[in-house]
């Protein structure tokens, strides 16, 4: 066998194309690996939406934000609407949208966000927004957490301080599309 080096580059790589390797589960066998299974081994990817409003019914409690559609997964699952699993360890960037809508009534709104695992919140992970009354705001939510375990999961939590503070999504019209109430998207970044 010639050295490695001697061989000819290819210009254009595909999913398809394979590398050689040793496999540590066969004894430390060389091995052919085809590239898209090593990419499908570290993409974890989730998206998921909410078409539906989203009201609390009592003040400064957390509720989840649920998420009843979900646009594609790899690595990443989503069960009973709003809790997040992981089919691998390391970190992820949980990001998430939402539509705010301050309906007339008792001044402004302060809304918070935040990450819980089932029973704990996710330390620092509280971010604080106002929202004047009689308005509609974009909101953006972004954290990273570390997941030890693949029995990890996750909730995205919200409260208000206003009953009339509401996530609501924008219905389509004429060249608009439907705006989500809620947008969650999350992936592995290390």
């Amino acid at each position: 066998m010639a050295k490695i080096s001697t061989y000819p580059t290819i210009s254009s790589v595909s999913t398809s194309d394979m590398l050689i390797g040793t496999d540590a589960s066969d004894n430390s066998a060389t091995k052919n690996f085809i590239v898209g299974d090593l990419l499908n081994l570290s993409i974890s990817n989730l998206q998921a939406y909410s078409l539906v409003t989203q009201q609390h019914t009592t003040i400064n409690t957390n509720k989840n934000i649920d998420f009843e559609f979900g646009s594609f997964t790899n690595g990443v699952t989503l069960t009973s609407g709003n809790q997040i699993g992981f089919n691998s360890t390391g970190k992820f960037m949980i990001d998430v949208r939402v539509r705010l809508e301050h309906v007339s009534g008792g001044g402004d709104a302060q809304v918070s966000m935040w990450l819980k695992y089932p029973t704990t919140n996710v330390s620092n992970s509280r971010q604080v927004y106002t929202i004047a009354n009689a308005h509609v705001q974009e909101l953006s939510y972004g954290f990273v957490v570390n997941i030890a375990s693949v029995s990890d999961t996750i909730f995205v939590q919200w409260a208000t301080s206003n009953l009339a503070a509401r996530l609501i999504p924008a219905l389509a019209t004429g060249i608009y599309p439907t705006a989500p109430s809620a947008i969650l998207n999350v992936y592995k970044v290390g």
